[in-house]
């Protein structure tokens, strides 16, 4: 099946404009967990590696280690359950993750070992400028590749070769799909890469400017997941 852009965004957006209040459970979390960074990395430039910070490393690494996958694969059965009219709740979507979280993290560290060689190169040629555009951009060009591996975990009970099912789903399709990838999460990011790359500014205002990129997520971030549960279902039906 070839996709459409339109089609895709047009159905998503569809979804995502008359559900948008089933939908900010996710999007405050989202929201509140990005703020939990920003305010982290304030906090190690103003204060330094102090105890208080590694007890704030310790919290982050929890909510991304132990709830994240958990929470990952719940918005995509949520998302999947109100594109099929029969919206259950979250806790319930919850609770149809269990036997699931292993699976999802082992295909985590998986991709980030096949990603590791991109990121070091790219970190030893971290003081040749643009170079964090173009790992944004080769991490979008990654994301496509896998785009979805993750709601197919949550999604599809069958448990095997994830990565392999993703590829035969995405061909034909790759550039459509990393379209999807630039406007859906690039778009955000990239601008603010940017922004970082040319500015010095103080602790104080990167505070304030990765804020206001967690204000633009609480919109962009939930829509993201509903185009990419979007694209599984008119693949995964072919």
């Amino acid at each position: 099946m070839k996709l459409s852009i339109r089609e895709v965004l047009t159905e998503s957006w569809g979804l995502y404009k008359d559900k948008f209040d089933k939908l900010a459970v996710f999007a405050v979390l989202a929201f509140l967990y990005a703020l939990f960074g920003a305010f982290s990395s304030y906090y190690l430039a103003v204060f330094g590696n102090t105890n208080q910070y590694m007890a704030l490393m310790l919290i982050s690494m929890v909510i991304t280690i132990v709830i994240g996958p958990k929470f990952i694969m719940a918005i995509y059965i949520y998302i999947n359950d109100i594109f099929n009219g029969e919206p259950a709740g979250f806790i319930n979507a919850l609770n149809r993750t269990k036997g699931k979280y292993w699976r999802f993290v082992g295909y985590t560290l998986l991709l980030s070992l096949i990603f590791i060689p991109f990121s070091v190169t790219l970190g030893i040629l971290s003081d040749l400028p643009g170079t964090n555009i173009l790992l944004l951009f080769l991490f979008a060009l990654f994301g496509a590749s896998f785009y979805l591996v993750y709601p197919m975990i949550a999604l599809d009970n069958n448990g095997k070769q994830f990565i392999s099912r993703s590829a035969g789903l995405i061909k034909g399709n790759y550039m459509v799909i990393l379209c999807l990838v630039l406007l859906t999460s690039s778009i955000v990011t990239l601008p603010y890469n940017v922004l970082l790359t040319v500015g010095d500014f103080s602790p104080l205002e990167l505070l304030i400017i990765a804020s206001g990129v967690a204000l633009i997520n609480f919109f962009v971030s939930t829509f993201g997941y509903v185009v990419c549960v979007s694209v599984y279902r008119r693949l995964a039906k072919n």
